[in-house]
């Protein structure tokens, strides 16, 4: 399993939702959220960091029933990030697709609308609509005092 990855990130190759990190002679893809993959592309070129360091969860993507499998990576700058979206991921009907389109704000303030029980906020996100914002309550509230209290 592969829990962590450092590496030069080629800013040049990034797509909406992935990037490609550098490490020795390898070239990892690596899926990232919605919000980390803009706040990487707006960094002025003189500023953005490198290497970076992407705390990772490794899975197989496609049908189970024969179909094709794909391993891929999903990454976060933060294991609090991580353990987030594997919480976040737990809920029927979010997969880790739709999580890593929806997560476009902060995760800390993602936990504390669900804490609150906001679901006009969660409505916001891409891909969430009102049933899927109320499951999303239901499933996870209590759950997110942690994230919620963690800095942006």
């Amino acid at each position: 399993m592969i829990s962590e990855i450092t590496g030069e990130v080629l800013y040049d190759r990034m797509r909406r939702n992935s990037l490609l990190v550098r490490v020795d002679s390898l070239c990892y893809e690596i899926l990232v959220p919605s919000g980390i993959a803009s706040r990487l592309r707006q960094t002025p070129p003189d500023e953005r960091p490198n290497p970076l360091t992407f705390y990772t969860i490794y899975y197989i993507d496609g049908g189970l029933g024969g179909g094709h499998l794909t391993p891929k990576l999903v990454g976060f700058l933060d294991p609090l990030d991580r353990e987030f979206f594997e919480t976040f991921t737990t809920v029927p009907g979010v997969g880790f697709a739709k999580a890593l389109k929806c997560l476009i704000r902060p995760m800390n303030e993602i936990a504390q609308a669900i804490e609150r029980g906001d679901a006009r906020f969660l409505q916001e996100l891409p891909g969430i609509g009102p049933k899927m914002a109320e499951r999303i309550g239901m499933e996870l509230r209590g759950k997110m005092a942690k994230f919620a209290l963690a800095p942006s």
